[in-house]
């Protein structure tokens, strides 16, 4: 395994058609989010300081470029958008890292990305060629769930 995490060093992510980047990117983010759990120890979800720590300290050389899980997450799969939490977008004008950004927000990547969180969705294997799709059955997944969805009837 520790092997495969140095291949990630070699991902051409500039030249990746966008359903391409956006499946391996989302299954990156999944895998190194449980590597770094077990190279650097699981942030204490009591603390939110510790967990955005983590997320915007602990990176990956992805292709060449080094990356966070919050520059991964809001900078590649999130189209470079703001995160709630921040001023700026993660590749401003001049970041060389922008160029790997998605054209698109897909809202669906919600359902798709687990950060390690109790109610995180299960981890998948997503596929360039059926992306969409798989997409729609998580985000189905998650909302049918009474855990994740409840309806108040009394409304």
């Amino acid at each position: 395994f520790q092997g495969a995490v140095c291949e990630i060093q070699k991902i051409d992510f500039e030249h990746l058609e966008d359903d391409e980047k956006l499946a391996i990117s989302i299954n990156l983010y999944n895998i190194m989010i449980k590597h770094a759990f077990i190279k650097v120890g699981i942030p204490p979800s009591n603390s939110s300081m510790q967990r955005t720590a983590f997320f915007e300290t602990v990176g990956y050389n992805i292709g060449g470029d080094i990356m966070t899980f919050a520059e991964l997450e809001h900078g590649v799969i999130r189209a470079n958008t703001k995160a709630p939490y921040r001023v700026g977008v993660p590749f401003p004008h001049g970041d060389r890292r922008r160029r790997l950004s998605l054209e698109k927000l897909n809202c669906r990547i919600h359902f798709a990305l687990n950060c390690g969180a109790k109610s995180c969705p299960p981890v998948w294997k997503f596929t360039s060629v059926g992306i969409h799709q798989e997409l729609h059955i998580v985000a189905q997944a998650f909302c049918e769930s009474d855990d994740n969805v409840r309806l108040d009837e009394a409304k």
